[in-house]
């Protein structure tokens, strides 16, 4: 099988040999995703072949065995991108698996109805959400509104990560970081929020998140405690370089 470049001269006869050789298997081929990147491709492999596939907006190449990242494999892998409208709750499922050990989630708001308001995570398995008491623990610190500094939070069927504000409803949103929530055994992470209003303008810095409960989760609930949002959610996976 012929590889690499031909010096073309006028009159050469094009061969389907050629054509494939020189310009189908050299060329960035487009798939659908993986799946249909096998189907297609599956008795042709070749080394050096270099696919881009949409689901993912991948580029990739084939390196002899494999399929592999142009450029390395990338450190976070998007895997669920949901964005609501006043809506009171918003939950993704089937996102924590045994793929990736730790996640992140960044979360933002574009409207709130409520003031205060008090935006809530629970964890979820089966579509259901874990809503017992007393097994979500959390621990603020570094609360930069002056009169809640250092405060420490407790035991709850939930995981309060930031107020909100209607009046500032565009300045909500939080990062959150979770450790090995797919694996049976406690699940612990932080979060880092921010938040605006006409009063004041605050920073919560390293908000402790612990679940009591040795469990296995897949997926998570973000919620109000009153009123409804509208916003993007946004669920990584964090890839073990």
């Amino acid at each position: 099988m012929a590889e690499g470049h031909k010096d073309w001269a006028a009159g050469d006869v094009l061969t389907a040999a050629d054509l494939e050789d020189y310009t189908v298997n050299q060329s960035v081929m487009r798939f659908a995703d993986a799946t249909a990147r096998t189907t297609a491709l599956a008795s042709v492999l070749t080394e050096g072949m270099v696919t881009y596939l949409k689901d993912t907006d991948s580029v990739e190449v084939y390196d002899g065995s494999a399929w592999a990242a142009v450029g390395g494999a990338p450190a976070l892998v998007l895997l669920d991108a949901t964005d609501f409208s006043a809506a009171s709750s918003v939950s993704v499922d089937n996102v924590f698996s045994s793929t990736y050990s730790n996640y992140m989630m960044l979360f933002s708001t574009s409207a709130i109805s409520a003031d205060p308001e008090y935006i809530r995570i629970r964890l979820r398995v089966g579509g259901v959400d874990e809503s017992s008491a007393s097994l979500h623990y959390r621990e603020n610190r570094d609360y930069s509104w002056a009169s809640n500094s250092g405060f420490a939070g407790g035991n709850y069927d939930n995981w309060r990560v930031t107020d909100a504000s209607s009046t500032w409803p565009d300045t909500t949103s939080f990062q959150a970081t979770l450790f090995n929530p797919a694996v049976t055994q406690r699940t612990t992470g932080y979060v880092t929020t921010v938040f605006g209003s006409t009063l004041h303008t605050s920073v919560r810095q390293s908000v402790g998140l612990l679940h009591k409960q040795q469990s296995a989760f897949d997926g998570l609930t973000v919620y109000c405690s009153t009123g409804t949002f509208s916003g993007k959610l946004r669920v990584y996976g964090m890839v073990d370089l």
